[in-house]
């Protein structure tokens, strides 16, 4: 429906719009305009806080919480972000009551159409260079209006209104294909690098849409030389003047004499008439040098004389926000935000920082769209080349649902693979969450840092945290678990009897810290980056006893091994659990995780249990609500203590034979360092069975690898990480999925 939105720019009255998701960064820009001609503009989105629906509610423009139905009844259009969804009720809404519905990229480019506008595009340095652009046109005496997908401090939005005879400058985006509908007085192109391919059926066809804006430039079109793709799009498409920039000698803003430092870059540019300008940047970078000499170009290209131009260039004072942003840590440590998430981007970025060799370089990444990571994930590893220590954070999904081949897990394998043919490619901690990261590092930071917080998702929430948390360095503590992998706990405590374990509780409880309790640690994996909060230890001391009751009835400490009890009980000739021989663990851990075979589970002869619930109240439980390797009576955060088990008297040689029985038809774990089976088995399967047939047996990720003797079993061996464990798995359960369309679930804990 273009057309009728057309109509409606075109007709000069104030129309009524909403725009869903306007507080992203590029549909708040194309609200800002839109209100600037008149409009009635109204908008949502999921969380409308912050500086940009600040920015929004000062222009007049109301913004809802939520996407309703009847946030567009009295509108004429829908305007909606990449980030809405096609079950989004608001669009269902439009279209039912048929009124035009447009993408954000459409309706620009139908705002550019009945502009002078300028259209900055490209893979990589379109928002960089818009502002190189829209401060140089402005030092230049023209007013530019512009919408682009970030801003400088000194813009303050990422859009404006200049003057009303003036050019609007647009960060034209290429990833959903509606650059092809622009019609700019001037394009501008970066380069041309494989991006975006979720939306496009292949390479050439994401070429094709740069080469439909630059052949419906009207004006100029200005080309970087350097990129050989982006060149040849150029030569084939321009129908009008065509000026090209770079570091290349044929180029005809031509790149020279090139200084670059830690804070500063200085070089030179040589114009199509022969001369030569002299340019200081106050910013670091290559890619910078590159972005503004295209911004450079592209005023030549409007008509202002070069010398006026390279006069200008003093004006180039900032980089847009999250684009090599500095800030500093608590403790000293230099601080680098940036937005960067393609390789390219990275690469630049990491090869900038690294010109100071006296400082230790730290990155934490997180990876943007699973698509993305995917169609990208061999090109990912080198482009850290030279960092010392890398956090990898979840994939940041930006609206996408995970696709195989496309999460972290995946990308962290294969920085395992290329590690392995150059040590100077980092090998990452898998780390689960940004609060994460900020535990982790913000003890670790110190002045001879420089961290760098990469990525176009929320990564950039650690900054502000890290800037004013001024944690003292803790030694972490460790957890002894049958794996030996994974970092520390912040704080282990191992109560000498049930008064120290209730202090502990309501201690943790008040400083609202998290708890973790750990007996022999047999089916717990700890992340690399450690645990926050306080994990609880039950020694053997105080609760590791066995109480007869009666002639059946048993109590029996959690800290006891299932070992040591199963000894007793033999001793004792007290029949019923013969079938957890070989299982390894503690009472307390059989408990919460109903252990047992396809023989039986611990479950079975449980009558009650003593326990400290959340609250430091001593409680005794008989309802437990025992499942398949779960227990949902510990859900509540209770701590249980002592366990009281149901048995039936027998002679003890019998039992003895039925424990050697059953665990004869166990797997022999001796000289392995395992967790135990790392999948449930699924509803009438075996996932030892499923993972077999899919080719499981042998796999390895750096120190973890698949049993060749059976294929649900992860063994660890000196160098491996929690890391290789948790991508080695992934891996796994990926293949029976693709094999049999069945998701496994994880058996063992993961903290």
């Amino acid at each position: 429906m273009t057309g009728a939105f057309d109509t409606m720019l075109a007709d000069g009255a104030a129309h009524r719009i909403h725009a869903a998701g306007v507080c992203g960064v590029g549909l708040s820009g194309v609200a800002t305009l839109l209100r600037a001609r008149g409009w009635e503009v109204s908008g949502c989105d999921v969380a409308p806080h912050g500086a940009i629906a600040d920015h929004l509610y000062s222009l007049g423009i109301r913004v809802e919480q939520g996407h309703l139905p009847s946030h567009i009844s009295e509108a004429e259009a829908l305007i909606y972000s990449p980030a809405i969804r096609a079950d989004n009720p608001e669009l269902a809404a439009a279209l039912t009551a048929g009124i035009p519905v447009l993408r954000r990229g459409e309706a620009l480019a139908a705002i550019a159409g009945v502009s002078r506008s300028i259209a900055i595009c490209g893979t990589h340095g379109k928002t960089t260079t818009s502002c190189f652009v829209l401060s140089l046109l402005s030092a230049l005496g023209e007013e530019p209006s512009w919408c682009i997908g970030g801003h400088t401090r000194s813009m303050g939005a990422t859009a404006g209104i200049g003057a009303k005879d003036g050019p609007l400058v647009i960060e034209a985006d290429e990833s959903d294909g509606t650059l092809a509908l622009y019609r700019p007085s001037a394009t501008l192109l970066t380069c041309i690098e494989p991006d975006h391919l979720e939306n496009f059926a292949s390479f050439d066809a994401l070429k094709e849409t740069f080469a439909a804006a630059i052949g419906a430039t009207s004006k100029a079109v200005v080309c970087c030389a350097d990129d050989p793709v982006a060149l040849e799009t150029a030569l084939g498409a321009a129908h009008v003047p065509l000026s090209t920039y770079g570091f290349s000698a044929s180029a005809d803003f031509s790149i020279s004499d090139v200084s670059l430092s830690p804070t500063s870059s200085s070089f030179s540019i040589r114009v199509p008439d022969g001369n030569a300008f002299s340019v200081s940047l106050p910013f670091p970078g290559r890619h910078n040098v590159l972005n503004a000499t295209g911004a450079f170009a592209l005023c030549v290209a409007l008509g202002h004389p070069p010398a006026r131009v390279a006069a200008a260039m003093a004006s180039l004072r900032e980089l847009p926000l999250r684009r090599f942003e500095r800030h500093m840590s608590a403790s000293g440590a230099e601080i680098i935000s940036d937005y960067s998430h393609h390789p390219t981007e990275i690469a630049a970025l990491v090869s900038t920082v690294t010109l100071d060799a006296s400082r230790r370089v730290i990155a934490v990444f997180q990876p943007h769209r699973f698509s993305r990571t995917k169609a990208l994930i061999q090109s990912f590893p080198a482009a850290f080349r030279g960092v010392a220590e890398m956090l990898l954070l979840p994939v940041y999904a930006a609206s996408e649902t995970p696709i195989r081949g496309g999460s972290s897990e995946d990308l962290y394998r294969e920085f395992r693979i290329q590690h392995e043919a150059d040590t100077a490619i980092p090998v990452p901690r898998l780390c689960p969450s940004i609060a994460d990261a900020v535990r982790h590092l913000s003890p670790r930071l110190s002045r001879d840092d420089t961290l760098l917080v990469i990525g176009a998702g929320d990564v950039a929430d650690i900054v502000p945290i890290l800037e004013h948390d001024s944690a003292t360095i803790r030694e972490g503590k460790r957890i002894v678990t049958s794996l030996s992998v994974g970092g520390d706990s912040d704080e282990v405590v191992a109560p000498a009897d049930r008064d120290e374990l209730r202090t502990a509780i309501l201690s943790a409880r008040s400083m609202s810290l998290p708890i973790h309790v750990v007996g022999q640690g047999t089916n717990i994996l700890i992340p690399d980056t450690g645990l926050g909060g306080v994990t609880i230890h039950l020694p053997q001391t105080g609760f590791a006893f066995f109480e007869r009751l009666d002639e059946t009835h048993v109590r029996v400490g959690c800290a006891l091994s299932g070992a040591r009890l199963l000894s007793v009980l033999r001793d004792a000739g007290l029949s019923g659990l013969e079938y957890m021989s070989g299982i390894p663990g503690c009472v307390g851990g059989w408990l919460a995780m109903n252990a047992g075979t396809r023989y039986g589970e611990f479950g079975d002869c449980v009558v009650s249990a003593e326990a400290i619930g959340p609250d430091g109240e001593v409680m005794v439980i008989s309802d437990f609500g025992f499942g398949y390797r779960s227990c949902a009576a510990l859900g509540n955060g209770a701590i249980c203590t002592s366990v009281t088990l149901r048995l039936t008297p027998d002679d003890p040689s019998a039992i003895a034979q039925r424990m050697e029985d059953y665990a004869s038809k166990r797997f022999d774990f001796s000289g392995l360092r395992t967790a135990g089976s790392v999948f449930r088995n699924p509803l009438g399967d075996s996932a030892g069975r499923l993972l077999d047939e899919a080719g499981c047996k042998g796999l390895r990720v750096g120190g973890a690898y698949v049993c060749e003797r059976h294929a649900n079993i992860i063994a660890v061996d000196g160098g491996a990480t929690a890391s290789d464990f948790i991508a080695l798995a992934f891996l796994m359960r990926d293949k029976v999925e693709e094999r049999f369309g069945i998701v496994l679930q994880m058996e063992i804990k993961t903290w």
